[in-house]
């Protein structure tokens, strides 16, 4: 009976392994591929669906109840909206990647050991990026330019934008830290971290270096504090001293403006100071102004609001945006496992890390981010695996 369940827990391991390689594929420029992530999606629901008893899953009601609000406010702007297909097939999307997460992934690998899953994670996107880099460090993908402070060439190895690269290395690197915290292979782990590392810098990405280095902060300030009440202190300095720390290098360089801010930033100030006067013209505070197509946007036809906030702001209002408030902040409460503190630490750090990417990247809600996926699942895993326990 052990060697069966043992099986079933290698099967649903390696049926991890194959979504996430084929999630990363699907976004290379080397052909159409985009069509493998869906397909991917599709297969992962189907699998999970038909593997896992829904008499007896577990998912948090206070969750729930959220994810309802979120639901029914997101619906306030579908009558403001041009594009009602575009906002209905939004919906349907963050309806899909809340299923996925919470309810369908942590039921279907509640009974596998989420120190493996890191681990293969880790190894599935090393796979395709080392992949990616040996076919691509010479080809057309290896520069990238953009209006930005030095006009940089930037590395992006196959896929449509160096963010991207950068992305999946970030997410590469942080879960080799874990596990380097938990003792796992460390020698191999640093050869990991400076792979992902080695193409971040060669993708010039200023957000993702930093959110590295604030992780990085946390996991060090959290190991040394053990007392729970001074953590949330801890975090809140560490956040505000790494931003005033990036500050004043920024204002050493050449003036602390919002001008400058704002060109650092590529833009994103600007964005976001016309997407609150088109709220405020149309008188959309509390509503929004509905979704749009992901080909144009309501400020220069070229560039996309940038910020996973403001993009919900400008979408879906206010109302709707404090709600998602409520349950991003109620995720964080509910991370917690008395018998692995390496885990709900890492957890922990690594859900702060994706509140602040979020500033920089549309990925609060996003069914393309991985970043998501991982984060929304590793918070419902922890919670299931707290409660067996």
């Amino acid at each position: 009976m052990e060697r069966v369940e043992e099986k079933k827990q290698k099967f649903r391991i390696n049926v991890i392994n194959v979504f996430i390689i084929l999630f990363v594929i699907s976004f290379l420029e080397i052909a159409n591929l985009s069509f493998i992530r869906y397909i991917a999606i599709l297969l992962l629901q189907v699998i999970c669906i038909y593997e896992i008893r829904f008499d007896k899953i577990s998912i948090d009601k206070k969750m729930l109840l959220l994810i309802f609000g979120i639901i029914i406010t997101m619906s306030f702007s579908l009558f403001r909206t041009g594009y009602t297909f575009e906002a209905i097939a939004k919906m349907a999307t963050v309806i899909d990647l809340f299923f996925l997460t919470l309810i369908l992934l942590p039921n279907y690998l509640k009974n596998c050991d989420l120190d493996i899953i890191i681990k293969n994670i880790r190894n599935d996107i090393f796979i395709v990026l080392i992949f990616c880099f040996v076919f691509y460090n010479n080809d057309y993908s290896i520069s990238y330019d953009m209006e930005r402070i030095g006009n940089l060439i930037r590395l992006k190895c196959g896929f449509p934008h160096p963010n991207t690269l950068s992305m999946f290395s970030f997410i590469g690197i942080i879960l080799s830290i874990y596990l380097i915290t938990i003792r796992y292979h460390i020698k191999s782990n640093f050869i990991f971290i400076f792979f992902f590392l080695y193409l971040i810098i060669k993708a010039n990405s200023r957000t993702a270096l930093y959110c590295i280095i604030i992780f990085i902060m946390l996991c060090i300030l959290g190991n040394i504090c053990k007392n729970k009440k001074l953590k949330p202190i801890i975090y809140i300095i560490v956040i505000s001293f790494s931003i005033l720390i990036i500050g004043i290098g920024t204002s050493i360089v050449d003036g602390l403006t919002f001008d400058r801010i704002n060109q650092l930033l590529s833009n994103r100030l600007s964005y976001i100071m016309s997407a609150i006067n088109v709220l405020i013209n149309n008188n959309a505070i509390l509503t929004g102004m509905g979704a749009f197509r992901n080909s144009e946007t309501f400020t220069t036809n070229a560039v996309m609001l940038d910020n996973g906030y403001f993009n919900y702001i400008y979408q879906y209002g206010i109302i709707s945006f404090l709600v998602l408030i409520c349950f991003l902040v109620n995720n964080f409460f509910k991370i917690k496992n008395d018998n692995n503190r390496n885990m709900e630490m890492f957890v922990k750090n690594a859900y702060i890390i994706f509140g602040i990417y979020s500033f920089f990247e549309n990925i609060l809600l996003n069914m393309a981010s991985l970043f998501a996926i991982l984060i929304y699942f590793f918070i419902a895993m922890i919670q299931i695996q707290n409660k067996k326990q």
